[in-house]
């Protein structure tokens, strides 16, 4: 069999709870692990293996609307290979009615092996995924549940999907979004809430860019925090503006609110959020020139 080159690349985006100590998976109820094989010279599998501590559980792929968070491996990035048929699972899931939510639910306890099949497209070399896993457990003993907040992310992943999201809006506007991020970039956060920090930024950004610019991103880690960077093409925002820029309800331009929509509250939402983290948020505008630098704490 041909040797080849694979890279898998993940991202626990619902760890069930986290230490600046130590990464969740290491002291959770819920542990797993990730393989990847060549099965012919062409054909291979994506295989993800979890097992929980007695009387621990995670939730299944498919789960009514009310209920807790369905395990999710999402492989959103492939190059070099395409993925063959649905991620299924061995054994199949328990189906019961559960106390805890009021609702027919399937899971797994014990153990779980995940496996999503591949092939390699004609004359490649090997094969990069990435993407991400995200699910909530439950214990069976007394009907705990741990909510999924602090995490560790991966920044650059999180980044990336971000412009991927946003791409019909800046269509619409004729610009595009320019993302250096250093690889394996993590940060220790809420990854739903900082996902809207950037979300709210980046939107800020496209309204208020000169149509057909880009926009560019960068993150990087320095030696004691993680710095994230908006920088796009407009109008120079005066230094008075820019003192009130993350107050409630304060619009850059009342005139083109209909035109940028919202009430005012992005960046003030963002600055609550960073400044929940342990972080800090600023903006400094020159020469038609804006950028919005986000701080967070690197443990």
């Amino acid at each position: 069999m041909n040797t080849r080159n694979f890279k898998l690349i993940f991202a626990l985006l619902t760890l069930l709870f986290g230490s600046v100590a130590a990464f969740a998976e290491i002291v959770s109820p819920v542990k797993w692990q990730q393989s990847i094989k060549l099965t012919t010279d062409t054909d291979g599998e994506i295989i993800f293996f979890f097992f929980f501590d007695p009387t621990w559980h995670i939730y299944g792929l498919q789960l009514p609307e009310g209920g807790p968070r369905p395990t999710v491996i999402d492989l959103s990035h492939v190059s070099g290979a395409e993925l063959v048929g649905e991620i299924s699972a061995v054994p199949e899931a328990t189906k019961e009615f559960d106390k805890t939510f009021n609702l027919d639910l399937s899971w797994w306890d014990g153990s779980v092996t995940f496996t999503q099949k591949f092939k390699l497209l004609p004359d490649s070399k090997g094969a990069a995924f990435r993407g991400s896993i995200s699910y909530q457990a439950c214990s069976l003993e007394d009907g705990s549940c741990i909510a999924p907040s602090k995490e560790t992310i991966d920044l650059s992943f999180l980044l990336m999907q971000l412009t991927d999201e946003f791409y019909p809006l800046l269509s619409a506007h004729g610009n595009t979004v320019e993302l250096q991020a250093e690889e394996n970039l993590t940060v220790y956060g809420d990854s739903m809430k900082l996902a809207r920090v950037f979300n709210n930024i980046l939107k800020n950004a496209i309204s208020y860019s000169y149509p057909n610019t880009p926009i560019k991103v960068y993150a990087g880690k320095r030696e004691q925090d993680i710095f994230i960077c908006f920088i796009n093409q407009g109008k120079t925002v005066p230094a008075e503006k820019l003192d009130a820029i993350f107050e409630k309800f304060f619009r850059l331009d009342e005139a083109r609110s209909t035109n940028t929509g919202g009430a005012g509250l992005g960046l003030a939402i963002a600055k609550e959020i960073v400044t929940l983290h342990g972080g800090s948020i600023s903006a400094s505008s020159e020469n038609e020139m804006t950028t919005f630098s986000v701080s967070l704490p690197s443990y």
